[in-house]
């Protein structure tokens, strides 16, 4: 299997440095997710393996958010969905929650979780053959999306494959490239809109 993407991340109340990559092969259409603890932060040897998770889809991207109350894995796949992992601190474990599903046929290319100060729900961007922004809660082990705050994008700027995912420190705004080879810019008021667009020359189109 090949190393697909990696993030550092951990789980607060442990205090430890852990880090989550995935791997998959096409050919198998095998993936799995490996999250090792290492025993030394310090000096960054002696890790450990603590979870394993395989998974008859191959795995294309991963993001880790942490917070002080709780840690999730976000795993996207070439099958179109994204995958949700939680540590249960009462079992010292990781425990799949729930799958997220794009809309259309398409591989997921980056996946990406929106900082989260102060608010009581999760937002997720999904970069696949267009953007999606999903906001969920997790009640009882499971990820109820708030179809009070289903994230509309808007359509004119949303026709082109998007391929990685970056957000604003507030979680407010959020940058995307896509196939058109253009960095664009969108906030969020009724609908998440595109402010501004660039080129990879730095000249606005």
């Amino acid at each position: 299997s090949s190393g697909i993407n990696a993030e550092y991340g951990g789980v607060v109340k442990t205090r430890n440095l852990e880090l989550a990559y995935c791997t998959g092969q096409l050919d198998s259409g095998q993936g799995q997710l490996k999250i090792l603890r290492c025993k030394d932060s310090h000096l960054l040897k002696d890790w450990e393996r603590e979870k394993e998770v395989s998974w008859k889809e191959t795995f294309t991207c991963l993001d880790w958010y942490v917070s002080p109350d709780e840690s999730l894995i976000a795993i996207g796949t070439v099958d179109n969905s994204v995958r949700l992992y939680e540590y249960d601190s009462s079992k010292q474990d990781w425990s799949f929650l729930d799958t997220i599903a794009h809309p259309q046929n398409s591989k997921v290319y980056d996946v990406s979780f929106a900082p989260n100060p102060g608010r009581s729900f999760h937002t997720l961007a999904i970069a696949a053959s267009y953007l999606q922004i999903k906001s969920f809660k997790i009640e009882g082990g499971r990820v109820v999306v708030m179809r009070e705050q289903e994230n509309r994008v808007c359509e004119e700027e949303n026709r082109v494959q998007v391929w990685r995912l970056s957000w604003s420190c507030l979680g407010t705004s959020l940058c995307t490239t896509g196939d058109d080879g253009l960095l664009r810019m969108w906030k969020n008021s009724t609908k998440w809109e595109c402010t501004r667009k660039v080129k990879w020359n730095g000249v606005e189109p």
